[in-house]
């Protein structure tokens, strides 16, 4: 059953379903969107004390007074006051990491940061390596067993068992983490470009930055003009910009679709064609992969809904 965050009128937050009538009463101060392990990290009453809640928004442990709650993926959750702490579904203490932050990165899988956030090593829940090596940067491809790490020479792919899978040339200033499609953004000598992950060019470095990629040959392209300049979108296929100039562009739940902001966001087909003038003032986050949290001009929430007949609203704030 979906459960979508939600603000109340009252200043209060709970969850709604997909057609925006409440399943867990608006009680709360804060409430996070659930992790695929059905729980949810929520903040209770004014000195800002955090839970655990289930699925049917039962508090799973007395709220304490964390800086921070992350529910996790796998049913644990990193827990912040002084330091931090990695407990379970019950508020259990599991493991005390000795970092000065720290990343879920898979089942069971950790990125801890150290000196500043300067270095990082991956490990398993308790500290202990995965890879018995200190990077500079890394994201992890924890299905493929595999992380991209950034070294003092450059960036390199490697297995979990420290094997190099292939070497980065080191001209990459910068190099984001694989999307889904295999494709990163890099960037060199001050320009930005996408690459694939064998290192053929998909989109050559001719710009000054880019935000993020969507669709089979499309990239979202920002500061076509210099580092103030317009966001626009980029056809990497015929080579040419779609859509106009936007002040910001966001991308939508829908692969085909895009949001661009002019004063106000709209809703654009990734042909550059308009789907929906005016949505809103305030684009707030994507929840559940298919529902958009909106916030229109009156500073009232909704979803909307991308679907086969266009853009449905479900209002929220009553």
């Amino acid at each position: 059953m979906i459960r979508l965050p939600c603000l109340h009128a009252s200043g209060k937050w709970g969850y709604i379903d997909q057609v925006g009538r409440w399943v867990i009463e608006p009680v709360y101060d804060f409430a996070s969107s659930y992790a695929r392990s059905n729980i949810a990290s929520v903040v209770i009453g004014d000195n800002g004390r955090r839970t655990l809640v289930d699925i049917k928004g039962r508090n799973l442990f007395a709220p304490r007074p964390y800086q921070d709650l992350i529910a996790l993926d796998d049913g644990y959750a990193i827990a912040e006051t002084d330091s931090l702490v990695v407990i379970n579904r019950l508020g259990e203490e599991i493991w005390s990491p000795q970092c000065e932050n720290l990343d879920a990165a898979g089942p069971g899988l950790f990125i801890e940061w150290l000196e500043s956030w300067d270095r990082c090593r991956l490990v398993r829940m308790g500290g202990v390596p995965v890879i018995d090596k200190e990077f500079h940067e890394l994201s992890v491809y924890a299905q493929k067993r595999v992380v991209l790490a950034r070294e003092e020479t450059g960036y390199v792919l490697m297995d979990f068992g420290s094997n190099v899978l292939r070497s980065y040339s080191h001209i990459y200033d910068s190099l984001s983490p694989f999307d889904e499609r295999g494709r990163a953004v890099f960037s060199s000598q001050g320009m930005c470009g996408v690459i694939s992950e064998d290192e053929s060019l998909v989109l050559p470095p001719i710009f000054r930055s880019i935000d993020f990629c969507f669709g089979r040959d499309k990239t979202m392209v920002v500061c076509r003009d210099g580092e103030d300049g317009p966001f626009g979108v980029y056809d990497a296929t015929n080579c040419d910009f779609v859509g106009g100039d936007f002040e910001y562009v966001a991308p939508a739940t829908d692969e085909n679709l895009f949001w661009g902001f002019n004063g106000s966001w709209s809703l654009y087909r990734k042909d550059g064609s308009c789907m929906a003038h005016d949505v809103c003032m305030e684009l707030v986050h994507a929840v559940e992969g298919v529902y958009q949290g909106l916030v229109d001009g009156d500073g009232r929430m909704f979803y909307g809904f991308i679907g086969a007949k266009g853009l449905e609203t479900v209002r929220c704030q009553i």
